[in-house]
């Protein structure tokens, strides 16, 4: 019958091709992925974090101060002061001899001694000179021993004997027979041939007979002279480290 042929057609089974995104892409797809494009994390997040609380109570470091340049060359800057130079050796016409002690009422020759009077308006130095006797014994200044300038200064055989005579400590500026024997070295005689001179090499800067002037034993007096260019003497009472106390000549 046709009617029956008809229905077995109609409800004859059939297959059907479904093609499912679950499966891998084509392979022409697949090649078309770029492999060097990163990959997006997936808790990446387009919105940018916020500061935090020290970052953004923090201000922006300032730029670095720039010093001020100086053009000046430090050839311009003025020199260091220089250091003073030492003082000269006394010379003649400088330096003076104003009083001699010769017979102190101390020990001797340990209490003797004698006195110079700068005249230069500068220190001088006696470092170098040599001291001769009335007997021309000798003794070169060693050390530094320095004058001011219109002072009195003692030259003593022994320091501590005198200061035990009365020579002011601070008038002492050289001590010229520490080491020697009583009967050695620079000695002020007490008669005719007492003398006392200085001298730079073979000249002479100053120099007093006393002993031809006159004065021999005198019992702690001094031989001084009254001016400070030593042209006139007298026996007086000791001024060590002071001018001449005219007041006091015999």
């Amino acid at each position: 019958m046709r009617l029956r042929g008809f229905a077995a057609a109609a409800f004859a089974p059939s297959i059907v091709l479904v093609w499912s995104c679950a499966t891998e892409p084509p392979p022409e797809v697949v090649a078309a992925i770029d492999p060097s494009i990163p990959t997006i994390d997936a808790s990446w997040s387009p919105s940018p974090a916020a500061p935090s609380p020290v970052d953004a109570a923090a201000p922006p470091s300032p730029p670095p101060r720039e010093e001020p340049h100086d053009e000046r060359d430090e050839r311009d800057e003025p020199d260091a002061a220089p250091a003073s130079a030492p003082p000269l050796r006394a010379a003649a016409g400088e330096l003076f001899l104003t009083e001699v002690m010769y017979d102190p009422l101390g020990p001797e020759p340990a209490s003797e001694w004698f006195e110079v009077y700068n005249a230069a308006d500068t220190p001088r130095s006696l470092a170098g000179l040599t001291l001769h006797d009335g007997a021309d014994r000798t003794h070169t200044i060693a050390g530094e021993p320095v004058v001011a300038p219109g002072a009195y200064a003692v030259l003593a055989r022994d320091r501590d004997a005198a200061i035990a005579d009365g020579v002011p400590a601070d008038a002492i500026v050289y001590v010229y027979g520490a080491e020697a024997k009583d009967g050695q070295g620079i000695l002020l005689a007490n008669g005719a041939t007492g003398a006392i001179a200085i001298a730079d090499g073979a000249t002479e800067i100053a120099r007093v007979e006393y002993g031809a002037l006159g004065f021999a034993a005198a019992s702690g007096r001094s031989a001084q002279a009254t001016g400070d260019d030593a042209g006139t003497w007298c026996s007086a009472d000791p001024t060590p480290g002071y001018a001449a106390n005219t007041t006091s000549c015999l």
